[in-house]
């Protein structure tokens, strides 16, 4: 049709061959209305990012991740930003950073499409744009694995390009392609909410001092800052208060938890030479400093602004921290933090309470873990990664919906995730990515497990359809690596990795093919749903298959199910197996067979024994699989000693004053707000409520709650309405919205 959008970029087809190292571009558009519109809105898609402004006021940002073939197109509502007369359009298109594993680099373009009030404006060669060279090129200086330091300076003609600076001297933009240019074959709707930016006020918590000389910023300053002196003391402060700084001052700000923040300041007065730098960590000890990330030589979690005299700046990439310090350079200044908190809008009418302080706390850990981990899609941690790894997506998104009542960051990870598995059925752990090192079929398995639970608790079988091919290539795979008799090996490409706990690792390991098995009848439920004869066969083959194989790694002395079989002569384990200094019998592989029901009582003893010990080798286990590992013995009648499990592990992380959950069970008050904890609430909702779905979308619920609890109450939001559960002095009580029955 006419006045279709365009996908445009930059002017130089060079910082499409180096996106990692251009500068982001800045497009603007102006237009003229008679009248300020009742209704407005503008479609937006970007690769890899944007910022979007609309008459100097931030609008918001994005897009969803996704892998470039469906980038996800945004939709904001404009109607109270626009107004009579002139009105601009700006947008900053921001390159990837090129971080292996961790994304997808890609050229960069710019997809707009708008009705403002009946003026219909798209992306084409009416949009002006330039190199953002006010901010420096440090594209290669990662403060995240998907996001590059800034630096930028004030003060130029480029000064008031969101609101009413010249524009006349920008080049047009360059038109890329319409529609299915590729990489970006097929535009798609975002399919969950745009995020929440809110402008936060914040406590000045630490003050001191450090060298003051104005150095490259080319040297990574995060690093130099953490070398160098840095002296002080805790004080007392509000964010809202002015700062007045001599160089070499050092003033530190808390967030209150790790969390997502878009970083921003307000100078009132500086003089010529200031620079203000900002470094980012999740800790404060004696001494503020700046993350790091994996250490590697060009991380450093820093960005500096350079005003010329007053100035406001605000950071075009999010940041995850706790602690955000401000360090003055050369010469003096007056400023204040501009911080703006970045969360996922999750919405109200779930709801949990216990008289219990200590459970109530581990579910409010847990919902504060999420509100820190969520963004578009369950991350593993805002603060270092905030990438999409396959299992943490599963377990905080069916986490999400029992602490929240929303599916839609759990179902869009599945997606992604089965975008992941490549046509010869290996998976990428991390998605939207690259090929990488990362390959772990394990993670992969504990995704299919998830897709099973997704369909249980939302009736989804869309998704169901959606998912069965990718599930199909790579139950295939595992099928392909396994052995004469019928257990898996992973290639020699992939990690074995299952979870942080020592875990077997070798090849003939318990843990592995019980995830399988367990991934195979999640296969079989998602078949049905979808209507996939070929995937209810290949699942009901490797259920068979395994069913019968696990049977093997009985204990003949008791004690439960060996952690490992010795393989046939031949076979061998790939390198990242070696070392392994797993248990005899361990949790992983006792509880997934018991979940299996394969074992029988020598199995459930060993579950309980592992539950109630905390310390021991045998019972040691990753904080994200509370629910997989202990919800097994409430389904064999035991939930207060699941509870009890959970609670030991809990205990010391409470004592600790922990804001939100670690990647581990180690207590620190400090730590990185890793959403995989918030498992325990799924435990919480399946072992002390009792609830399950025992039919897809809840259409039949399972209510058998723990006896000899506190009073608790429960309402989880579902599409038919609320369900309500409670103990009220050892009376339980369930009310169903229309639609369900009680099993």
């Amino acid at each position: 049709m006419d006045n279709a959008p365009w996908w445009i970029g930059p002017e130089s087809w060079q910082d499409e061959v180096h996106p990692s190292a251009a500068p982001p571009w800045a497009f603007v558009r102006e237009v003229e209305l008679a009248a300020a519109p009742a209704a407005a809105w503008l479609a937006i898609s970007a690769a890899a990012g944007y910022v979007l402004w609309v008459n100097g006021e931030l609008v918001g940002s994005g897009p969803a991740r996704a892998f470039p073939d469906r980038p996800q197109l945004d939709r904001h509502d404009l109607a109270a930003r626009l107004r009579a007369g002139r009105n601009r359009l700006a947008v900053a298109l921001i390159p990837s950073t090129g971080v292996l594993g961790y994304g997808v680099p890609t050229r960069m373009g710019l997809w707009v499409e708008a009705d403002l009030g009946g003026l219909r404006v798209v992306s084409d060669r009416s949009w002006r744009g330039t190199a953002m060279e006010w901010v420096g090129r440090c594209g290669l200086l990662a403060s995240l694995p998907t996001a590059a330091q800034e630096h930028h300076r004030g003060g130029g003609p480029e000064a008031r390009w969101l609101e009413d600076g010249a524009i006349d001297g920008w080049p047009q933009a360059r038109l890329l392609g319409g529609a299915g240019t590729p990489p970006w074959r097929r535009l798609e709707p975002r399919s969950v909410p745009l995020l929440d930016e809110t402008p936060a006020t914040v406590p000045l918590v630490w003050r001191g001092s450090a060298p003051a000389a104005v150095e490259d910023p080319a040297l990574n300053l995060a690093r130099r800052f953490n070398q160098q002196p840095c002296t002080g003391a805790p004080v007392a402060g509000s964010g809202a208060d002015e700062v007045a700084a001599e160089p070499g001052a050092v003033v530190v700000y808390d967030l209150g938890r790790t969390c997502t923040v878009r970083p921003g300041l307000e100078v009132a007065w500086a003089e010529p030479g200031c620079r203000l730098e900002l470094f980012y960590d999740i800790g404060l000890g004696e001494r503020p400093n700046a993350s790091l990330g994996f250490s590697s030589r060009s991380e450093g979690f820093c960005d500096s602004f350079t005003p010329a005299g007053a100035g406001r700046w605000q950071g075009l990439a999010w940041r995850g921290c706790r602690f955000v310090s401000v360090r003055v350079v050369g010469g003096r200044c007056r400023f204040r933090p501009a911080l703006r908190r970045v969360s996922y809008p999750f919405p109200a009418g779930t709801a949990f309470t216990c008289a219990d302080p200590v459970v109530q706390r581990i579910w409010d850990l847990g919902a504060a873990s999420l509100r820190s981990s969520v963004l578009d899609v369950p991350v593993d941690t805002c603060w270092r990664e905030a990438v999409c790894w396959t299992l943490d997506a599963c377990v905080q998104g069916k986490a999400a919906f029992f602490t929240f009542g929303d599916a839609r960051p759990w179902r869009r990870a599945l997606v992604l995730a089965a975008h992941g598995i490549d046509a010869e059925g290996l998976p990428h752990a991390v998605v939207p990515s690259s090929d990488s090192f990362m390959v772990l079929p394990d993670q992969a398995l504990g995704w299919v497990r998830g897709c099973g639970e997704y369909l249980a608790a939302t009736g989804d079988t869309a998704l169901a359809a959606e998912v069965a091919p990718a599930v199909a290539r790579l139950l295939a795979r595992c099928a392909a690596d396994s052995t004469a008799d019928g257990l898996c090996i992973p290639p020699d490409c992939c990690w074995h990795w299952v979870d942080w706990a020592p875990v077997e690792r070798r090849a003939y390991a318990l843990p592995l093919n019980a995830m399988l098995l367990h991934a195979a009848r999640a296969a079989r439920a998602l078949a049905a749903a979808a209507g996939d004869a070929a995937l209810a066969e290949l699942g009901g083959r490797l259920d068979r298959t395994l069913t019968a194989a696990l049977e093997r790694f009985r204990d003949p002395a008791g004690g439960g199910m060996l952690a490992h079989l010795p393989g046939p002569a031949g076979v061998r384990s790939n390198g990242f197996a070696a070392g392994t200094e797993a248990a005899l019998h361990g949790i992983h592989g006792n509880a997934l067979a018991l979940a299996a029901g394969i074992g029988g009582p020598a199995v459930l003893a060993a579950c309980r024994r592992f539950a109630a010990d905390p310390a021991g080798l045998d019972g040691r286990f990753g904080i994200g699989w509370s629910d997989w590992l202990l919800q097994p013995l409430a389904e064999h009648g035991h939930a207060a000693e699941a509870v009890a499990g959970l609670r030991l592990r809990a205990q010391p992380c409470l004592d600790a004053g922990q804001p939100t959950w670690g990647e581990d069970w180690g207590p620190s008050r400090f730590n990185s707000a890793h959403g995989w904890g918030a498992a325990a609430n799924s435990l919480l909702a399946g072992a002390l409520c009792g609830l399950a779905p025992a039919a897809p979308g809840w259409a039949a619920v399972r209510f058998a709650p723990c006896p000899g609890m506190p009073d608790w109450s429960y309402r989880l939001a579902l599409p038919q309405g609320e369900l309500r559960a409670s103990m009220t002095a050892g009376v339980p009580s369930l009310e169903l919205p229309p639609g369900c029955a009680r099993a």
